[in-house]
């Protein structure tokens, strides 16, 4: 039964946005952005309060379900969803957010539970939770004395399934200070100046008028396209996004742009573009002069590309529908640089994408690996000889990653695919790197 409030309090509509994310399977991202545009009316105040509470509850999980089931006579896999949830997000306040008193906390959720259509389960919500906040620091305690990954899944709320995929590639003591690192740590949305119509300093400018805080990029060679943007909910809202000064875009995702060496009149494929960004970007750093192909398998997709483009005034970026993975002969060497930031596990995106860790399936890696390599097999036809291939992935998986990129130069060397070769390849991790994780690696055709 949905919510009912007449004037719906914060803690409501993040409810609400769980019951999307948890319940029915919603991209935590897509969830939250469509819950607080259905609210653009809540005061700023109530709007940064609903971001703070749905993204620290995902991010929290597995350590919230430890401490309920903890203390809760029925346990979290046999709960009501919406009283879990609720109970969660209550937790989550109590044990990892700054603001009300906890036996307010606890108030507002006996409230929420009548409210919600759930008041016969009002006395377990008090119940259980002024038992979590007697007993807290005696649960706190437990957890650290668990050991190896038991110890990781529960403190740092990071499922098994991920810790055995990222500790082989990344070793136990970096996996942990990842994972610490993006819970603790709430990442920054970045933009891409859009340096046709602007510059970086003038549009700190503007974003400083709203009183949002830009500070320059964490890398210095992206200083003129790169902001990181602080206090500013609902960025796109804003008139310079709608006058096409700026789009959104992490660091790392630039970066494997500027990889390219691109130049005014090349000739550029975006292999996989949806939703721009690296297109816009490339024709921001080509002047606007040149052709940059954009081509995604999804139609809706495509039409994000066009009206993006159009948002910001570009006339060299052109969007179609694409099968990255197809050949098509008459585009063979064609072009002067292809990127293939291809579809992957996305396990780099966890800091802002906390439901990502829980939905993740090594079985999709597996999938997911041949769809790369057919990518890659096609992205090297269409390259000119002696031009740029750059493969990028936002995932921590060497088989997304560098077991890719050297099966692909062996693999050309014994069929009649084109050679590709090696230039460099860089890995990105959020902990070192205060971005996103990422993967680039720059080929060239033989």
């Amino acid at each position: 039964m949905p919510i009912d409030n007449t004037e719906e309090s914060g803690r409501g509509a993040a409810l609400k946005i769980l019951a999307d994310i948890l319940g029915r399977g919603g991209y935590s991202n897509i969830a939250l952005r469509r819950g607080l545009d259905a609210r653009a009316d809540m005061p700023r105040e109530r709007r940064a309060f609903i971001t703070e509470c749905v993204n620290t509850t995902l991010r929290r999980l597995l350590t919230l379900d430890y401490i309920i089931n903890a203390v809760a006579s029925v346990k979290t896999d046999d709960m009501d969803p919406l009283i879990l949830n609720l109970l969660r997000m209550s937790v989550c306040q109590i044990a990892f957010m700054d603001g009300e008193p906890e036996y307010a906390v606890c108030d507002e959720a006996v409230k929420l539970a009548v409210t919600s259509g759930r008041g016969h389960f009002k006395g377990f919500v008090n119940g259980v939770l002024r038992n979590i906040i007697r007993r807290l620091p005696a649960i706190t305690a437990s957890i650290e004395r668990l050991t190896g990954a038991d110890y990781l899944e529960v403190k740092h709320s990071c499922p098994k399934a991920v810790i055995n995929w990222l500790t082989p590639y990344l070793g136990a003591g970096e996996t942990a200070k990842m994972l610490e690192y993006i819970n603790e740590n709430r990442p920054t949305v970045t933009v891409c100046v859009n340096t046709l119509k602007t510059d970086a300093d003038t549009l700190r400018g503007m974003f400083r008028k709203i009183g949002a805080e830009a500070l320059p990029a964490l890398f210095p060679e992206l200083r003129p396209w790169a902001l990181r943007v602080s206090g500013m909910p609902g960025i796109t809202g804003m008139k310079a996004y709608k006058d096409g000064f700026f789009h959104v875009m992490d660091e790392s995702a630039m970066l494997a742009v500027l990889a390219a060496g691109l130049k005014p009149g090349m000739k550029a494929l975006d292999a996989c573009a949806a939703p721009g960004g690296k297109a816009f970007l490339a024709a921001y750093m080509m002047g606007d002069a040149g052709e940059i192909v954009a081509g995604d398998i999804h139609e809706h997709k495509v039409k994000l590309t066009k009206d993006g483009a159009e948002r910001l005034g570009l006339r060299s970026v052109r969007a179609g529908l694409r099968d990255a993975a197809a050949v098509f002969p008459d585009q063979e060497n064609l072009y002067d640089v292809v990127f293939a930031d291809v579809p992957c596990s996305g396990l780099g995106l966890i800091g802002k994408r906390p439901d990502i860790r829980y939905n993740f399936s090594g079985a999709e890696v597996s999938k997911l690996q041949g769809l790369q390599r057919r990518i890659l097999t096609a992205s090297m036809k269409y390259l000119k000889t002696g031009g740029v291939l750059v493969y990028s992935t936002c995932t921590l998986t060497p088989e997304e990653n560098e077991k890719n990129i050297l099966w692909a130069t062996k693999h050309t060397k014994n069929t009649k695919d084109p050679k590709a070769s090696l230039l460099w390849e860089r890995r990105i991790l959020p902990h070192r790197e205060g971005t996103d994780g990422f993967y680039i690696a720059k080929l060239t055709k033989e």
